[in-house]
């Protein structure tokens, strides 16, 4: 495979940097109130350079939202896998949870229906429920999660830990991204009938 040419990788550099900037700009304000003229002068370059990259505001918002799902997956794929299944699975939701709760991307989650739809969100998604129900079927065949309920039910249940609003809870809660994120994987696999792993996990014990 050949190099990069000079021009090839200056024209990474500027999408990369695009592509940062807008995600700030949906974490700060919207998709909705995100304007291309706002993007381009954050970037610093013209609206006619922007619109080179990117042929229009949603097919940018589909490679915003598609390289930080990709950046999720990453974090799941890091887990030592060495460990019981169960706990790979665990440490995957946690670490998926704590990025979401330390950007408190709730503005990210509100999109037009043409952007959930998008061919690439839909296959990047359907990528991410395979990874994560891979590992529950590991779990299932090691005996550290039950046969009776279907795979598919328990992915779902798991990847609505993703989308959810904890911008509120994190402020009421008074603890960090990391001891959030824990407690609330605890409270999914281990239940709340003694409460002590929760508690543990946001240093009251």
């Amino acid at each position: 495979m050949s190099r990069p040419t000079w021009h090839e990788r200056q024209r990474q550099f500027r999408e990369d940097a695009i592509l940062d900037a807008a995600y700030d700009l949906m974490l700060e304000q919207s998709y909705a109130d995100m304007s291309m003229d706002e993007l381009a002068a954050r970037v610093g370059i013209s609206k006619a350079t922007l619109y080179q990259h990117f042929a229009s505001k949603e097919d940018l918002a589909v490679n915003v939202i598609v390289r930080s799902m990709q950046r999720t997956e990453e974090e799941i794929r890091s887990v030592d896998p060495a460990l019981p299944a169960i706990d790979q699975l665990k440490q995957a939701m946690q670490r998926g949870i704590e990025r979401k709760a330390n950007t408190w991307a709730t503005r990210m989650m509100v999109m037009p229906t043409t952007v959930v739809q998008h061919p690439r969100f839909q296959a990047q998604h359907q990528h991410m429920m395979a990874e994560i129900a891979k590992l529950v079927e590991a779990a299932k065949s090691e005996g550290d999660v039950v046969n009776d309920i279907p795979t598919p039910v328990i992915v779902k249940a798991l990847s609505s830990l993703f989308r959810n609003d904890y911008e509120e809870a994190l402020r009421a809660s008074c603890c960090s991204p990391q001891q959030f994120s824990k407690a609330l994987v605890s409270i999914m696999f281990d239940g709340i009938r003694t409460g002590r792993e929760a508690k543990e996990a946001l240093g009251q014990d």
